[in-house]
């Protein structure tokens, strides 16, 4: 390795940024439906978001968010199946 910090170590050094993400994607995975209806049949889903272009804003009227960052995910979202 050539001494560059990875992402988790540097969020690791700042716990409050680390936090507003880890809410942030929570409420992103939280808002994706486990189950939707198409053609009078109910269907479950499950999803993956592998990628995260993440810009979070503190004030609506500004244009530059407060927090800006793409990450990847592994986290299912949505049905869990056998529940």
């Amino acid at each position: 390795m050539d001494g560059a910090r990875q992402p988790d170590q540097e969020l690791n050094t700042h716990p409050a940024a680390r936090d507003l993400i880890e809410a942030a994607i929570a409420a992103i995975e939280t808002a994706i439906p486990d189950q939707f209806e198409h053609g009078g049949r109910t269907y479950f889903l499950r999803s993956m978001i592998r990628l995260v272009d993440l810009g979070i804003h503190a004030d609506p009227a500004k244009a530059t968010p407060l927090l800006r960052m793409v990450t990847e995910s592994k986290r299912w979202c949505g049905f869990r199946p056998g529940h």
